[in-house]
C-alpha cells in the first residue's frame, strides 16, 4: 500500500515487483526435475495425453463436473471477500488505512500457516474432509470479517479465513491431481482451474448488483452460500488418501 500510494502511477510498481519472478522462472525450472514416473527407459511406452473429448465421455467426467463446480463456487466467495475487504475494514467500518493493513498483514501472516498445516493435514486425516473442514473456516472468518465491528474478533476473522483459504490450497490441489489418470490429469486440472477463475469474475459481477441494493455484508453473505454448496459437492468425491497415482480410477 505505501507503494501505490507514492503517487499517481505508484500502482504501477507492485505489478513491476511482480515481473522478477517472471525473469527468475526459467533458470528456477532447469533445475526441477522430472517425475521418476515420467522416467522410464522406452519413451513409446509413456501413456498418451488424451483428446478433451475422450475425457467428457469417459467414466471420469462426473468428476470433471464436480472439481469444475466447487472451484467455481468457493472461487465466488473467495474472490468477493478478498477484493472488498479493505473497503470493508476503512470504507464501510471507518478504520485508519494504516490499523486496516496492520490487521490484514498481522492475520493473513499468521493465517498463511494454513498452507503447510492444510498440506500436512490432507496426508493425515484425508484430502476431502480437509478440504471441507478449510472450507468452513473461510465462511467462518469471511462472515465475521463482514458482521462485527471489533478490532480484536475482526483480527481474528482475518486470521481464521486466511489460514482456510491456504489450507485448501493444497489438499484440494492434491485431491483434483489424483482424481485423474495421466492421460486426462492435467487437462482435468486446467479445466478446474478454469472454473475457479470464472467463479471469481462471475462473484464480482454480482456485486456490482447486489451492493447498492442490498448492502456489502448482505451480499457476502449470498455469496457464501456457494462455499455451502462447494463444501457439499466435495463430499461426493472419493477420498483419494493413500493411494498411488496408478491406480486412481480402478
Amino acid at each position: 500500500l505505501p507503494l501505490a500510494e507514492l503517487g499517481p502511477d505508484g500502482w504501477r510498481g507492485l505489478f513491476a515487483l511482480g515481473g522478477i519472478g517472471l525473469v527468475a522462472l526459467p533458470f528456477l525450472l532447469r533445475n526441477v526435475k522430472e517425475s521418476p514416473v515420467f522416467e522410464v527407459e522406452d519413451p513409446h511406452s509413456l501413456i498418451k495425453a488424451a483428446p478433451l473429448r475422450d475425457l467428457l465421455r469417459s467414466n471420469f467426467a462426473g468428476r470433471l463436473y464436480l472439481t469444475g463446480a466447487i472451484n467455481l463456487l468457493v472461487s465466488l466467495f473467495m474472490a468477493f471477500s478478498l477484493t472488498f475487504s479493505i473497503e470493508r475494514l476503512v470504507g464501510d467500518i471507518g478504520l485508519p488505512t494504516s490499523t486496516a493493513v496492520a490487521l490484514s498483514l498481522v492475520g493473513g501472516t499468521i493465517g498463511a500457516t494454513g498452507f503447510f498445516l492444510g498440506g500436512r493435514l490432507a496426508d493425515t486425516i484425508g484430502r476431502r474432509s480437509t478440504s471441507i473442514f478449510a472450507l468452513v473456516l473461510v465462511l467462518t472468518g469471511g462472515l465475521a470479517l463482514y458482521w462485527f465491528e471489533s478490532l480484536t474478533v475482526l483480527g481474528l476473522a482475518i486470521t481464521v479465513g486466511t489460514f482456510g483459504s491456504f489450507a485448501f490450497v493444497p489438499s484440494a490441489a492434491s485431491h483434483r491431481t489424483e482424481l485423474f489418470p495421466t492421460a486426462f490429469r492435467t487437462t482435468a486440472n486446467a479445466a478446474g482451474a478454469y472454473f475457479g477463475m470464472v467463479g471469481s469474475a462471475l462473484g464480482l459481477l454480482i456485486g456490482r448488483f447486489t451492493i447498492d441494493a442490498i448492502g456489502l455484508s448482505q451480499t457476502v453473505t449470498l455469496l457464501g452460500l456457494g462455499v455451502v454448496a462447494g463444501g457439499i459437492l466435495t463430499m461426493r468425491l472419493p477420498e483419494t488418501q493413500g493411494q498411488e497415482l496408478d491406480r486412481v480410477g480402478r
